[in-house]
């Protein structure tokens, strides 16, 4: 499900993949703590220039590459279908899940995690090349399979609830 206070919508409509450019978003530019909706075929190589908080991201179908400044993320992201890349450094402000229903969430920015869990749930997959650090924990949920190919450096335990999780290339704690 989406957890949002309010939605941006990506529409790649602008000349440039920029968050700050308006063509490339329904409506106007997002805000800080607003959540992100990409979808579409159109700029699907975007680079955070504008924000310092996002709410929850939501990739709605696969071929997104973001990247670009760091950000505090509030409600985690969400890959609804397809193959995704999230590249961007992350700190978790909450307990919070990277969810793949379908398809494969690449997540290779870094993530803090602030003292707080970090969930890789749901039926799809996803591959963690980014280094989690913190004194948080990291849970495997649902049915997919989660593949870890950095040494991690976050200092909290690791809990498999469901699925399959696969430690490649010193991908342990």
């Amino acid at each position: 499900s989406i957890t949002t206070n309010s939605t941006s919508i990506w529409n790649g409509g602008g000349a440039a993949g920029n968050w700050s450019t308006a063509a490339n978003w329904n409506g106007t530019v997002p805000t800080n703590e607003q959540s992100l909706m990409f979808q579409g075929a159109l700029r699907q190589n975007n680079v955070n220039n504008l924000l310092a908080s996002v709410g929850q991201v939501v990739f709605v179908n696969g071929g997104f590459a973001l990247t670009g400044n760091a950000v505090s993320l509030l409600w985690g992201v969400l890959n609804q279908a397809g193959n995704n890349t999230w590249s961007i450094a992350s700190t978790l402000t909450a307990p919070q899940s990277f969810l793949s229903s379908n398809g494969t969430l690449t997540v290779s920015g870094s993530v803090a995690n602030g003292g707080f869990a970090l969930t890789l749930d749901g039926a799809g997959n996803t591959a963690l090349s980014g280094v989690v650090s913190g004194s948080g924990g990291l849970v495997k949920s649902g049915s997919g399979t989660s593949t870890i190919s950095v040494q991690q450096t976050y200092t909290g335990g690791t809990t498999i609830n469901n699925g399959i999780l696969n430690l490649t290339g010193g991908g342990g704690s």
